[in-house]
């Protein structure tokens, strides 16, 4: 059973899927929570988990799922990390409990970002990375819709057109957003996405080599 097709909202389907697992438990079955992606990357597995002890269910496994937010990444050729050009990743939810807006770091260029379930609010959070976090408007972004399906979808722009684009391509959910210069690093085909591309690994030359020797282990 499918608890998000039977009620209005993502919490009301969340406890239906607790009673569920809970019912059916009780009833002496072997109960498989089963997600999409990885349910500890805003999947509520862990306040499932949660849940089952506080009902005296203990007895839980934990199945490791590979996480939408680096898969549909892949299968669009957008690489979360790049050597030169981003050493870190963040992953956002772009719809946080109650439905309050992220919180978005401040602009750093070797930093990916990565916001899920935000596409219905793109609008605010380009003009957040903009106007609170300092992004430079030509930020290369880039969103995948249905990621490794057959109907999956990219849509590469900038921080200032990227809105307007996900709109005339009619981009919806299921949607991930990636924020950085990866965006750009095995982009083909478009020329000015790919200028960006090179532009961004020349501000971030230097220190990607190893100082062997550097340091001396200290006993003590």
């Amino acid at each position: 059973m499918l608890p998000r097709h039977e009620r209005r909202t993502s919490d009301d389907a969340q406890e239906d899927a607790n009673r569920w697992m809970v019912e059916g438990v009780r009833k002496g079955l072997r109960v498989v929570r089963l997600k999409g992606g990885n349910g500890f990357v805003f999947g509520r597995g862990g306040e499932e988990v949660l849940y089952l002890r506080r009902e005296g269910i203990r007895d839980v496994e934990i199945v490791p799922g590979l996480t939408s937010c680096v898969a549909a990444g892949e299968a669009a050729m957008i690489p979360v990390t790049h050597r030169g050009v981003a050493d870190q990743f963040c992953v956002i939810t772009g719809r946080g409990e109650g439905g309050r807006m992220p919180s978005i770091p401040l602009y750093d260029a070797r930093r990916t970002i990565v916001i899920m379930m935000g596409i219905g609010r793109i609008g605010m959070l380009v003009n957040q990375c903009i106007e609170e976090a300092a992004f430079p408007s030509n930020t290369p972004v880039a969103v995948v819709e249905k990621g490794t399906w057959e109907a999956q979808k990219i849509v590469r722009g900038r921080l200032d057109s990227i809105e307007k684009l996900v709109m005339d391509r009619g981009i919806r959910n299921h949607s991930i957003i990636y924020i950085g210069g990866v965006v750009a690093v095995l982009a083909e085909g478009d020329e000015e996405i790919m200028a960006m591309s090179e532009e961004m690994k020349m501000a971030n030359i230097a220190d990607e080599g190893i100082d062997v020797g550097r340091y001396e282990l200290i006993h003590t």
